[in-house]
């Protein structure tokens, strides 16, 4: 005789909310929990990568201080985006020419980060991932806490209707806010109504001017919702 179990690995522990009742029965008993890595372990690791790529000194610390900062902030810990990070932030110092990496080409490289992975999850999928999105991010910078999925409709539909698309329903926007979590551009929180059950709120993932940037290119087909997101230089 055998047993049968299933076994759920995830980034998110929110995420046993979001599977069918008849699949989370099946799942073990026992939960096991890893620890996302400190910063001192994710400035070690960044640092060892960067003494073995680059030339002695070409990388300021402080530059890799603010790349093991934004890994735990920004990245949940996840030491391979502190480490394309840092790529991109040493490419971003040799075009500008000789020099150290400093803080500088790091944040330059943490937009450019962001943009590149925004554009590639939203231009494969249709629109509405994309004004998803926007109306996330919009509703964050205009509600004093996470907005609940209300608030993001609401948002939602003042993109489609910036964009002349037309907007879909609270279920298909449900779905697409999952695309979104699973991409890592949107974290969820869940919680307690008071009652048997719960909500969510939404928090934007990833920064303005990135999501700003990516919907800006033509080619995800919302540039019109742009206007919509924060402008740093007004």
């Amino acid at each position: 005789d055998h047993d049968l179990a299933t076994v759920c690995l995830a980034d998110d522990v929110a995420v046993r909310n979001d599977i069918p009742f008849a699949t989370r029965r099946r799942l073990c008993e026992r939960e096991l929990t890893f620890p996302r890595y400190d910063r001192a372990t994710v400035r070690r690791i960044l640092a060892e990568r960067a003494t073995a790529a680059v030339a002695e000194g070409a990388v300021a610390d402080d530059a890799i201080d603010r790349c093991a900062e934004l890994v735990v902030e920004a990245y949940d810990g996840n030491v391979r985006w502190g480490i394309e990070l840092l790529a991109l932030a040493t490419g971003d110092a040799v075009d500008d020419g000789p020099g150290s990496v400093t803080t500088a080409a790091v944040e330059r490289a943490r937009t450019a980060l962001w943009t590149r992975r925004v554009r590639e999850t939203v231009a494969g999928d249709s629109p509405h991932c994309a004004l998803a999105l926007v109306a996330v991010v919009t509703a964050r910078e205009t509600t004093p806490e996470a907005p609940r999925i209300e608030d993001v409709s609401e948002h939602y539909e003042r993109a489609c209707e910036a964009t002349g698309v037309d907007p879909i329903t609270t279920r298909g926007l449900h779905d697409h806010l999952g695309t979104l979590r699973e991409e890592g551009l949107v974290t969820v929180s869940s919680h307690r109504t008071g009652r048997p059950g719960h909500y969510y709120r939404y928090h934007p993932a990833v920064d303005p001017l990135a999501v700003r940037r990516a919907v800006s290119d033509p080619a995800v087909g919302v540039d019109g919702a742009a206007p919509l997101l924060p402008d740093p230089d007004q």
